[in-house]
């Protein structure tokens, strides 16, 4: 899959099992449809996989295995070892309806690792079936996903040099 990536399309890759990354890649590509022209979305065959060029998003739980997972995500970016990548950032999804305050520091400082951060809300109805429906989301996940989608569109879809030695 990472071979089939094109120039518009972003790819969304999960960090770890259970992060998400299905129902928000089916997010923000309902969202993207909705602006024609725009990008693609594409998910990662497996969790953990970073494709080696071109745009990604990466996802996480609120959880101790998704903080521990972005954290080596981010080192593992800002030490060059991914020059074509282009970082667009990463999405916490909420594991609960409420924080866990015990991981707010940590999260903060994962945060601070990455070229911007975004928080998906918890959606109780998300978490009773398989596949969740798109059919009326609920208005907070699609505003996440509208300002991921112009986060990539104004930040352009190849890495920049700049930040490819961080």
């Amino acid at each position: 899959m990472q071979g089939e990536v094109g120039p518009s399309t972003v790819s969304v890759v999960a960090l770890h099992g259970g992060a998400g990354s299905s129902t928000l890649t089916r997010v923000l590509a309902k969202v993207a449809n909705s602006n024609p022209g725009g990008l693609t979305m594409t998910e990662t065959p497996a969790p953990g996989v970073i494709p080696r060029v071109g745009p990604v998003v990466l996802v996480a739980r609120t959880s101790g295995i998704g903080l521990d997972r972005a954290h080596a995500a981010a080192r593992e970016w800002g030490s060059g070892a991914l020059p074509g990548l282009a970082l667009l950032g990463l999405v916490f999804v909420a594991d609960g309806p409420k924080p866990v305050a015990e991981l707010a520091p940590g999260m903060k400082r994962v945060a601070r690792m990455y070229p911007r951060t975004w928080f998906m809300p918890w959606v109780p109805a998300w978490h009773l079936v398989p596949t969740p429906s798109l059919d009326r989301p609920p208005r907070a996940t699609t505003k996440v996903a509208r300002t991921v989608l112009t986060w990539a569109a104004e930040r352009g879809l190849e890495p920049n040099p700049k930040e490819i030695n961080r």
